[in-house]
């Protein structure tokens, strides 16, 4: 059922690029954490819950195609970089 809740959850709020869970360190593990990156606290810490995270296209199974690059491509990807920084 995780895969839906998180469905929903992004349905609803489709400005939202990532979904965080809170969950307190004595917590049994629940089944949808394992969608979840573990958030490694730093050794400064005092907040008394465990942190995850998950971006809205590894919850929606957003498919990445890969192919080779075609002669057109360079002159895209010039346009696309130039005016970032380095």
């Amino acid at each position: 059922y995780g895969e839906l809740f998180l469905e929903e959850a992004f349905k609803r709020y489709p400005d939202h690029e990532y979904c965080i869970l809170t969950v307190p360190h004595s917590a049994p593990q629940i089944p949808i954490l394992e969608h979840f990156t573990y958030v490694e606290p730093l050794p400064s810490n005092t907040f008394s819950h465990a942190l995850y995270v998950i971006n809205r296209a590894t919850a929606l199974k957003a498919h990445l195609n890969v192919r080779f690059s075609k002669k057109g491509d360079m002159l895209e990807l010039r346009d696309f970089i130039k005016n970032m920084d380095n």
